[in-house]
């Protein structure tokens, strides 16, 4: 008699244990894709811990106004680094046939643009800060403005790495580079050299990684030729618009409360933004930065495309929901950690500020639609409608005369203009907005949850121990929802079905049988 053998699950389709899930992933898919979320992850965590330590010393020693005609100076290079660099990395990374006269003709410019850019917003500082009203900090922005050569440059040779997904290397040059950077200001500010503190090393910072990144990469032979440019152009030419608008519509703000409420309310205003935005545009950034050289070979295919947002998304919630909660209900004790004492306002604007982050964070990613589709010309109307839409927000708030009406306006309109966005984003993929909702509403839906469950005991417990119970509530809560997502998402995973290999027998018939 023949003993059967004993089911397994995989057999049952039985869930498995969350340590054989991960495991059957990293199986099922290979270690490559955990390397470099890895790499990534490695090269933005190293680059935002150096900020915020620089952020936390700057605003025990300049203070608040020092600070806020920094973030002033650090608009201005990343505006003239956008431009310089004007969506040649994202073309870099999208092309399927990148040939040796297509790279050449990008790298090259890029670097014909990163040039113009600098003299551009040279000659264009003065009036700007005379709108303002920082005249005597005009030398800080001109001087700044030089790191926008060497950043452009290193954007395209990254973006290089990106596309051959060599993400190690990246993390390589991040390392050395803000190595650099966070010797440079912790140096500077103890020497007491004040607002050079954050620009010099930053120049320095930027020269050290472009430079880096050629060790890894040759630099192409001079070479330029019109049907290149052309391509180029064409698809470059809606991201940078879009990037253009977009980035003035997320700092316009900043301009108007500098200009019309004056540096102090900018202060507390740019600070509570920077930790608002710290975390979910840092984990944004990591996976979209693994996901688009892994998503741009398959741009023609719209079933994969939808697979692959809907984890990315999944993804994304499961990692950021948590720590962005925790952050939003230990509000204050994480402004008193990170700034001391004074800045008790800052923690008043995050209680609003985290949930519209976390909203922010699930719908960034649609934009990799429209980059991956090709659409960027519908990028560009969409970025400029939202710009409108929030720089009337903005108006409203300055005009009431508060950073409080400035932040409430914005969220209002953020998450009225939010489905359009999204809903056209999912169009070009062939999903809808309503397919958003299901990925991402048990993910939104944990801030009212945990809210519900901290009033049951807020009371009753210290300060330590209220930090406890946040920690294991968010936890328990997020947990739960992260893991129905990701059973949802990954279907076959945390089932314990594999997909069926066809041996190449099977494959030759099924061949001959489609002929």
């Amino acid at each position: 008699m023949t003993r059967l053998a004993k089911p397994t699950n995989e057999r049952r389709g039985v869930l498995k244990s969350p340590l054989a899930t991960a495991r059957a992933l990293v199986d099922r898919r290979g270690n490559r894709k955990v390397i470099d979320v890895a790499a990534a992850a490695g090269s933005r965590g190293v680059r935002q811990v150096v900020l915020l330590l620089a952020m936390a010393m700057a605003a025990r020693i300049l203070g608040t106004e020092l600070l806020a005609v920094w973030a002033l100076v650090h608009i201005v290079i990343q505006f003239g680094t956008l431009l310089g660099e004007a969506g040649i990395s994202t073309f870099v990374i999208r092309e399927k046939d990148l040939t040796d006269r297509i790279y050449a003709t990008a790298f090259y410019l890029c670097v014909a643009l990163s040039f113009v850019v600098t003299l551009v917003t040279a000659a264009a500082i003065i009036p700007i800060v005379e709108l303002m009203g920082f005249t005597e900090y005009s030398t800080y922005f001109l001087v700044a403005s030089i790191a926008i050569i060497p950043t452009s440059i290193g954007a395209v040779l990254r973006a290089t790495l990106q596309r051959d997904r060599k993400f190690t290397s990246i993390l390589m040059v991040e390392l050395i580079a803000n190595a650099l950077l966070m010797v440079g200001i912790a140096t500077f500010l103890l020497s007491g050299a004040g607002l050079w503190s954050l620009v010099l090393p930053a120049i320095i910072s930027s020269v050290t990684a472009c430079v880096a990144y050629t060790w890894y990469l040759p630099i192409p032979q001079p070479h330029m030729d019109r049907e290149s440019v052309r391509r180029i152009v064409n698809y470059a030419s809606g991201l940078v618009g879009f990037s253009s608008v977009n980035f003035w519509g997320r700092n316009a703000d900043h301009v108007l409360i500098g200009r019309f409420l004056g540096a102090a309310p900018l202060g507390i205003y740019s600070v509570a933004y920077r930790i608002m935005t710290l975390p979910a545009t840092q984990i944004n950034a990591i996976a979209m930065t693994v996901a688009l050289p892994y998503l741009a070979p398959h741009q023609d295919n719209q079933a994969k495309l939808r697979s692959s947002m809907r984890r990315l998304l999944t993804l994304l919630g499961m990692i950021g929901t948590a720590p962005m909660i925790l952050v939003w209900l230990q509000s204050y004790q994480v402004v008193e950690i990170v700034l001391g004492n004074g800045w008790e306002r800052v923690g008043d604007l995050l209680l609003i500020l985290v949930p519209l982050g976390v909203y922010q964070m699930l719908d960034s990613p649609v934009g990799l639609c429209y980059q991956i589709s090709g659409r960027t010309r519908m990028y560009f109307a969409i970025g400029l409608s939202r710009t409108l839409t929030s720089l009337v927000s903005f108006v409203i708030g300055v005009w009431i005369g508060s950073i409080d009406a400035v932040v409430w306006s914005y969220t209002v309109a953020t998450i009225l203009f939010g489905p359009i966005a999204i809903s056209c984003g999912l169009w070009t993929i062939g999903a809808r907005f309503r397919d958003w909702l299901r990925w991402c509403s048990p993910f939104l839906l944990c801030f009212p949850l945990c809210w519900l469950a901290r009033q049951t005991y807020a009371g009753a417990v210290g300060q330590w121990g209220l930090l406890a119970a946040d920690l294991c509530v968010v936890t328990l809560i997020c947990g739960i929802v992260s893991w129905f997502a990701f059973k949802v998402a990954w279907p076959n995973v945390t089932s314990g079905r594999r997909e069926k290999q066809l041996t190449p027998a099977e494959m030759s018939d099924g061949a001959a049988l489609n002929t």
